[in-house]
């Protein structure tokens, strides 16, 4: 059994990165800043987000930005799996937010549409985020320039757009191992391949 000591070790406590590089101090401060905005827990803002997740999110905004998408689009870009962005996709439609439609461009495929309830939405998300951008740069110190910090996070996001997921190297989807949380099993009692 790990005692507290081998899993803070393991982990880290933030007081040994200080020596370390400059990612691993990076990495406590996002973590940091997500826990501090909530960016986590949308609901926690607003309980109009109860019950969606990040992803949801996600793909609303997709279909704002671009109108015309089809699923294809949406599955390629956020490297989802077909069942995945179906049950998302089943979801927002259960929840009034949005609706699969005939592409314009490719008759043959689905596109998406926002209905109002999804476009309100958004605009909530817009409100929320401007909020917790606000909070954010509120703890810049005295004297700092936002200008600066808001070009440098404008800079980041732009980079990390253009390069996407694969060019990050992110672990392809199917590479992902499970994880056991329970120790060791006896191999002839796990029915999964390989188990």
């Amino acid at each position: 059994m790990m005692g507290e000591d081998d899993r803070r070790k393991m982990i880290g406590t933030g007081e040994e990165d200080q020596g370390r590089d400059e990612a691993a101090r990076l990495a406590r401060a996002f973590l940091k800043i997500v826990i501090g905005i909530r960016s986590d827990r949308l609901w926690a803002w607003s309980t109009a987000f109860e019950g969606y997740t990040n992803l949801d999110l996600h793909v609303l905004r997709m279909v704002h930005e671009k109108p015309d998408l089809i699923l294809k689009e949406v599955r390629d870009r956020l490297e989802l799996p077909n069942s995945t962005l179906t049950s998302v996709i089943d979801r927002l439609e259960k929840r009034g937010v949005m609706e699969r439609t005939i592409n314009r461009r490719d008759h043959r495929s689905y596109g998406l549409r926002l209905t109002e309830h999804g476009c309100a939405l958004l605009v909530e998300h817009e409100r929320v985020l401007h909020l917790m951008m606000e909070r954010l740069l509120e703890c810049l110190p005295p004297g700092a320039e936002p200008t600066t910090f808001v070009e440098q996070m404008i800079r980041i996001g732009d980079c990390l757009e253009r390069r996407g997921a694969g060019e990050l190297g992110l672990v392809p989807r199917r590479t992902v191992h499970r994880v056991r949380r329970h120790g060791p099993r006896d191999p002839g009692s796990d029915p999964s391949p390989g188990g």
